[in-house]
């Protein structure tokens, strides 16, 4: 059983103090609500955000691949330059394909891991169109998902992502210079969305288009092994993103000015140098 409050019929969401929307129980067993999700990684997506609700916290992280020494310096490399994307249901955007001749990079990748499934109603009757994941930028090298045939017949396949793969987009038999755009006019196929998880024809959701946006976030995002960190906090209530550098980086030159320190850090004597 779902509770709803709605106001002229249509339910609302309910929210509590801290703008998080309220969590409903039967006894002690959660009926409906939310939970907060960690992830770490290099890329990495979450779905079932709510809707205009989202809080996102982006945490930094420094690492250092090895034992350094004077002999064998190893640099530190830290997270940032990125982008965060946001997107509703669909997460298949068609302004982000990219090529031309035969082989296109739908500028989407199924992330490893993950489960999708990716539907399509043909608007032609062509075995020589079709979607499929390359693990590779190369032409025909990959897993045919579907082609455009039938006409007005609803193609639907699921994926699972052993690794990063491309989703691809082939147009046999085209010439040198055609281009995604004049695909796009000569539309083989409408309603194309992917979605995130298991869907069947009984079960797809409704079509919606890709509704998103990007962000690039060019802030180095620091930590320190104390568990101090850089973070970037977004909170779709509020309305804000506020970036918090609480870490930084000192490239020493001999300039600086080394001090003793007396009590003894484990087995080494400690040297600091204020700025």
């Amino acid at each position: 059983m779902r509770l709803s409050i709605y106001k002229n019929g249509e339910a609302l969401k309910a929210f509590k103090g801290d703008c998080r929307p309220v969590n409903i129980y039967k006894g002690n067993i959660k009926v409906v609500g939310w939970e907060y999700s960690e992830l770490s990684g290099e890329s990495f997506s979450v779905a079932n955000t709510y809707n205009d609700s989202a809080y996102l916290k982006i945490n930094g992280k420094s690492v250092q691949d090895g034992t350094p020494s004077p002999d064998n310096p190893i640099p530190i490399s830290c997270g940032g330059n990125f982008d965060l994307v946001s997107c509703a249901r669909n997460l298949f955007d068609i302004e982000n394909v990219t090529g031309n001749y035969t082989t296109y990079k739908t500028g989407f990748i199924f992330k490893k891991g993950h489960t999708y499934t990716i539907s399509a109603i043909p608007l032609t009757d062509s075995a020589a169109v079709w979607f499929f994941a390359s693990t590779q930028d190369a032409l025909y090298t990959g897993t045919i998902l579907f082609r455009a045939t039938p006409i007005g017949s609803l193609q639907i396949a699921n994926y699972y992502a052993t690794e990063d793969t491309y989703l691809m987009l082939c147009v046999s038999g085209k010439p040198n210079d055609w281009q995604w755009d004049q695909f796009r006019n000569e539309m083989y196929f409408r309603e194309i969305q992917i979605l995130e998880g298991i869907y069947t024809a009984e079960t797809l959701p409704d079509y919606s288009p890709y509704i998103g946006n990007s962000i690039n976030f060019q802030y180095p995002l620091r930590s320190l092994p104390d568990g101090t960190k850089d973070h970037i906090e977004i909170d779709n209530i509020a309305k804000t993103a506020n970036l918090y550098q609480t870490v930084g980086e000192k490239i020493l030159d001999g300039t600086e000015n080394w001090s003793f320190r007396e009590e003894l850090l484990g087995e080494y004597t400690g040297f600091y140098f204020a700025e």
